[in-house]
């Protein structure tokens, strides 16, 4: 594709990527502008690129060093040189990469992956709080219908129990015979109306 068909592509995109308008309703004059603004800014990308790649491939190590100065390698670790070449330039490279804005952004793109690792935990766990809690709310609701229910079935069985004492009471008054007399059936028929 020709290299300015491929410019005026990029311009439509970003038109339409931007939200801006169509490039077809712009007057000639505004697309030449455009044309010339995403042509530098293209230039300064790649110049920025280019950049990037050089600074990356120039680090300051023996290999390098010794490679772009033009001496051996063997040099810097000779026994008469070992203690001050070698030291120097492993102490400048230390230095080189503690101001190494790569590396710093690196360095800080892991802690924030860490911190999204943990802020993902950390919503797993607010998650299942909250299950929990409506777990627990359900139970409790459970729960004080159960003791509603045995309030009630408690009520009952007392009101039973007072039942029982009276027809005792009254077997006791009336003798043996009084299980053939309709008095307890009376009684048993009344407490079932009263229900």
């Amino acid at each position: 594709m020709d290299i300015k068909l491929n410019t005026i592509e990029i311009i439509k995109g970003k038109l339409i990527k931007y939200e801006m308008c169509q490039y077809s309703s712009l007057k000639p004059s505004i697309r030449e502008y455009l044309f010339k603004i995403e042509t530098e800014i293209q230039y300064i990308n790649q110049e920025r690129k280019t950049a990037i790649e050089i600074y990356k491939s120039n680090k300051v190590n023996v290999s390098n060093i010794v490679k772009k100065i033009g001496i051996a390698r063997q040099t810097v670790y000779n026994k008469n040189n070992r203690y001050i070449l070698e030291p120097y330039i492993l102490k400048s490279q230390e230095e080189t990469e503690k101001n190494d804005v790569f590396k710093f952004v690196e360095g800080l793109n892991e802690k924030i992956n860490l911190l999204n690792k943990t802020i993902l935990k950390l919503q797993k766990k607010d998650l299942n709080d909250q299950i929990c809690l409506n777990i627990i709310g359900t139970l409790e609701n459970e729960n004080s219908s159960l003791i509603s229910e045995v309030e009630k079935l408690d009520e009952i069985n007392i009101q039973n129990i007072k039942m029982i004492k009276k027809l005792e009471q009254k077997i006791n008054k009336g003798g043996p015979n009084l299980l053939d007399n309709n008095v307890i059936k009376y009684d048993c028929i009344n407490y079932n109306d009263k229900k």
